[in-house]
């Protein structure tokens, strides 16, 4: 920092501001284990509230709190009202909402429901809300009534123009925005009854950004500046034509606001973190030479007629890009005519290769593709698998999925697993485990259609599955087939950060399947009944640990025999010790397309049969984050990112009428190492847990998850 730039506050690594004429100061903001949260500052730097914005709990005025996602903060003239549009979850699309926030009540509100389009600024009255609108191919200068809620277009821009940031001066007469086009960046200065074009800033055509008032004659803007590594803010004098350089930010300065005097705030970027810096701007100065002009191109629009999010802050322009080599049989998309279901529908956008580990000892190698046509109305995955030992064996998978009917979706899938396996107990390091193998035949099927309600899933479907082992000692039928429809929903709703993850959280789903007689070879017509409850609440004291407390019920309604299996292994068993043997119950025969189980944790190796069942599980969690990763591993190997460890506490109970016990209950604690390395996630866990009642074991086991 030069030496007349002084931090007034830090603001956590991603931010929004305003101020207003008497001082007071507001800051939409996060941190890695912040929440998205609304501060609000007296005139004299003194706190006075401090809000999280994101509801958890239907109804939600907020879901998706993000300062990246805000834009538009604005006091009105005594600093007693704020105004700010953040884009949030709606029934099918996402919205601009307008939110009003009374300082004094400390009570957020809906201004608007949807302004399709980023924000501005308030009128000294509080009476009209600037924002940009988005229409076709550009932007226009909208104001809102407040009072009645109609929008009327002030200015209409040209098609490729996009007007941002307008913002009313202190007397209410002007507007100063930005009107962005192709390869040039103007500042505009409109008369605020009619949009009337009454000045153009002489920034030369340069990538400037955000203007706002110091007063009713001069404007403060963002702009590069010879020399300086990032965007520095600027000062116009409307009557003497002046413009002057203000800052010297040692990287960038975003949102510049006049503090009083000739004294300007902006949020300043010092590593992964903003603060809040002051600079007094100089009383004057030489000219300032108009930042050059860009030779890159300017970013192309914006999808017309949706909701827009704020611009990001500035970075420095890149110098012109080479002249790309030429490629062989590349058509650009825009010059390829009208859309047509067929275009590279049958083009695969992915393939790769896969396997399957399968029943107790069969390995599968397959080959996966994946496509889907030009604005993927229609996307279908293939994947095939085979089988080397014992002959050798195929299968099979197919999906498809279909968004004509959008906001719905129709998925269909369907697939075969043909494969040896072996006989139970079969020492499996011996080389003769296929000796004598065991033939198995896996069949499934689903068909769905579904929705999201604001961003919580609703869906329909029918579900067929048939799993065929004939002469497994293991099975308790031969022949396993069961089908049925389904309904299932959820709701969730969730405040989290990077640190943390869901630091508050509500969930509650629900499910409902039928399994006619016909449909299926247990003899009976049963309904498969299940609803889930969760809440995650941050603990006092420290930022990071959390407490989740979760409840879960499951009935076969109708069913004769226990198809419910509880506890049982999840993930990959690197390594496992107890005190006590491993407990085994028969296998259901099942095949993976039905889920007929239900995580017990502390019962991994010790699964139990049910025909239903209630569980409740409590965990604590704390992470010690660690952030530090290789861009190559071992120097041959791909990246490797080192997230965090995690302590967690837990404790679980079931209550289900299994053998001669009714409750199964089991506590420990567990540390999981959570990595990347290159795009695929691992998480390795070591967990201790002792059974308080059934065999009343101690285990250790160590597991990966992918």
């Amino acid at each position: 920092r030069p030496a007349g730039q002084r931090v007034v506050r830090p603001v956590g690594y991603s931010a929004r501001y305003a101020r207003a004429a008497d001082g007071t100061e507001a800051l939409i903001t996060s941190d890695h284990d912040r929440p998205a949260r609304l501060l609000i500052y007296a005139p004299d730097g003194t706190l006075r509230a401090d809000r999280d914005l994101t509801d958890v709990l239907p109804p939600r005025r907020l879901a998706a709190a993000d300062p990246a996602l805000s834009s538009g903060l604005s006091f009105t003239a005594d600093g007693r009202t704020l105004y700010f549009v953040a884009i949030d979850l709606d029934p099918t699309y996402q919205a601009s909402r307008l939110y009003r926030y009374d300082v004094a009540r400390d009570r957020l509100t809906v201004a608007a429901a949807d302004l399709r389009g980023p924000g501005g600024s308030i009128s000294p009255d509080g009476r009209t809300y600037l924002f940009a609108r988005a229409a076709d191919d550009h932007h226009d200068l909208a104001a809102l009534d407040l009072a009645t809620g109609a929008v009327r277009v002030l200015r209409a821009s040209e098609p490729g123009h996009y007007i941002s940031n307008p913002r009313f001066s202190p007397d209410g007469a002007r507007v100063v925005a930005t009107d962005s086009g192709p390869h040039r960046f103007l500042i505009q200065v409109l008369d605020a009854a009619s949009g009337r074009l009454l000045q153009t800033l002489p920034t030369g055509d340069a990538p400037v950004h955000d203007p706002s008032w110091v007063d009713d004659q001069r404007i403060i803007y963002l702009g590069p500046a010879s020399g300086s590594a990032g965007f520095q803010v600027y000062r116009h004098d409307l009557t003497t034509a002046r413009t002057d350089l203000v800052s010297e930010a040692p990287y960038l300065a975003f949102e510049p606001r006049a503090a009083g005097g000739r004294a300007v705030r902006f949020l300043n970027r010092e590593g992964w973190q903003w603060t809040l810096d002051e600079v007094t701007a100089p009383a004057a100065a030489a000219p300032v030479p108009a930042p050059p002009i860009p030779t890159s191109p300017a970013p192309p629009p914006p999808p017309p007629g949706t909701a827009v999010p704020p611009p990001p802050a500035p970075a420095v322009p890149p110098p012109p890009a080479p002249a790309p080599a030429p490629v062989a049989n590349v058509v650009a998309t825009n010059d390829r005519g009208p859309y047509h279901t067929l275009d590279d529908l049958f083009t695969p956008r992915l393939h790769g290769l896969t396997l399957q580990t399968l029943g107790r000892a069969a390995t599968m190698y397959g080959v996966v593709l994946s496509g889907a046509d030009r604005l993927e109305h229609h996307r279908w995955t293939l994947a095939g698998y085979y089988q080397p030992e014992n002959g050798g064996a195929a299968s099979g998978q197919i999906g498809y999925a279909n968004r004509q009917l959008a906001p719905l979706t129709i998925q269909l899938s369907a697939a075969e697993f043909s494969f040896h396996d072996v006989l139970p107990g079969t020492n499996l390091s011996t080389t003769d485990t296929l000796s004598y193998p065991l033939y198995r035949r896996d069949r499934i099927a689903e068909l769905s259609l579904a929705r999201l309600f604001y961003d919580n899933p609703v869906a329909l479907g029918f579900a067929y599955s048939e799993s065929y082992r004939p002469g497994d000692p293991d099975v308790v039928l031969e022949n396993r087939r069961l089908a049925g429809p389904n309904l299932q929903a959820a709701f969730t709703g969730v405040e989290a950060t990077p640190y943390t993850g869901a630091r508050r959280l509500f969930s509650a789903e629900g499910m409902l399947a039928a399994y006619p007689r016909q449909w299926n070879t247990t003899g009976d017509s049963f309904v498969d009944a299940r609803a889930a409850l969760a809440a995650t609440v941050p603990l006092p004291l420290l930022r990071r640990h959390t407490l989740t407390l979760a409840a879960r019920g499951r009935d076969l309604i109708g069913a004769t025999h226990p198809l419910l299996t509880l506890g049982g292994y999840l993930g990959a068993v690197i390594a496992r010790r107890s005190d006590q043997p491993e407990h085994k119950v028969p296998d259901l025969g099942i095949a993976p397309g039905f889920d007929f189980t239900e995580s017990l944790r502390g019962f991994e190796d010790f699964p139990l049969v049910a025909r239903r069942v209630v569980i409740g599980d409590a965990t604590y969690r704390y992470p010690f984050i660690i952030d530090h990763g290789w861009s190559s591993t071992l120097w041959v190997l791909p990246s490797l990112f080192v997230s965090e460890i995690d302590l967690e506490l837990f404790g679980s109970a079931a209550r289900a009428p299994v053998a001669a016990a009714t409750n199964h209950v089991a506590a420990g604690g567990a540390l999981t190492l959570r990595l990347w390395m290159w795009v695929v996630p691992l998480d390795f866990q070591y967990q201790l847990a002792r059974r308080l009642n059934d065999d009343r074991a101690l285990t250790h086991l160590v597991t990966l998850g992918m």
